[in-house]
């Protein structure tokens, strides 16, 4: 884990292995930031926090020395965008019920090997993080974040008519047009980089709020 103010970021190797090189062997408590004007990379000290999403920004998603598929590639920093995305974000206080784990569903057929399953038993909001798969949307339980699989998109208008019987679920997905169904993020891909949009009305509806940095980082926020 990076320390930042009042955030960590988590930075095993295997999966920011692309991002350290990027830094060109700079000390791995140092800080680097996407913001709409490029990313910048201070040491210990400095008053910006870690963003491991930058290595999405950094360099196309094939652009990796590893054996892995491009697409497990993709999937393998997806993975990690969803985690890093839970720091980010603060959820209602009735989505916050003493004792429980913190869960991240995945609803339809997974992509993600077991990438994700990697960030289990991680702290996130003083709980530990449990990764969930569902086949139904009935199923979600009390999930708090809700990611929509790609081999969803046919039933995408049921899941979403079924979601705005919810609150306090911040919903995600790689679906093109996710936000503009009612989703809060949508991970998209521009000149072969990840990225993501923002749908600030369905966070709002959700009863989320999403920091600053996160917001600074999106690709588009609509209102």
């Amino acid at each position: 884990m990076v320390d930042g103010p009042g955030f960590d970021f988590y930075t095993d190797s295997d999966i920011a292995g692309k991002a350290y090189s990027f830094i060109s062997g700079r000390h791995k408590t140092g800080i680097m930031n996407k913001g709409r004007q490029g990313i910048s990379y201070r040491g210990p000290g400095g008053i910006i926090l870690v963003i491991l999403l930058g290595l999405a920004f950094l360099q196309p998603i094939n652009a990796t020395a590893s054996e892995m598929s491009p697409v497990a590639q993709e999937y393998k920093v997806k993975a990690m965008f969803l985690y890093n995305f839970s720091l980010f974000v603060e959820w209602p206080a009735e989505s916050r019920t003493a004792g429980t784990p913190f869960r991240i569903c995945i609803l339809g057929k997974s992509p993600f090997g077991d990438f994700l399953n990697r960030f289990e038993n991680q702290e996130v909001k003083g709980k530990k993080l449990k990764v969930q798969y569902v086949s139904s949307i009935q199923d979600i339980g009390s999930c708090q974040i809700l990611f929509v699989c790609a081999s969803e998109q046919a039933r995408l208008r049921e899941i979403m008519e079924a979601l705005r019987e919810r609150r306090g679920i911040l919903s995600i997905s790689d679906i093109p047009g996710f936000t503009e169904a009612g989703g809060v993020i949508n991970i998209v891909k521009v000149d072969e980089r990840l990225k993501f949009d923002i749908n600030m009305s369905a966070s709002k509806f959700n009863g989320l709020s999403i920091n600053h940095q996160l917001l600074n980082m999106a690709h588009d926020i609509t209102h």
